[in-house]
């Protein structure tokens, strides 16, 4: 019985430890992903859970650094 006891009790330690080994894994991948895009690594603060919302939208309206630096190609003539 005592076995079943120690297990229940453990239960919250490891829920946290899993929790904190994904929020550790999210933010090194979201450090990765902002470098090469040419933006601050401090955003990948931003992608834990709780925020990563808010994050997601101002990326998708934001302009990149990384647009800048990359040639348009010249119009056609036909406007097509």
């Amino acid at each position: 019985m005592t076995d079943i006891v120690d297990a229940v009790q453990a239960l919250p330690a490891m829920t946290f430890g899993l929790y904190f080994a994904l929020v550790a894994y999210l933010v090194v991948a979201a450090l990765r992903i902002l470098g090469k895009a040419g933006l601050s690594g401090w955003w990948a603060v931003l992608s834990t859970p709780p925020l990563v919302l808010v994050t997601v939208w101002v990326f998708a309206f934001a302009r990149w650094p990384r647009e800048a630096s990359v040639p348009r190609p010249p119009a056609s003539p036909g406007g097509v």
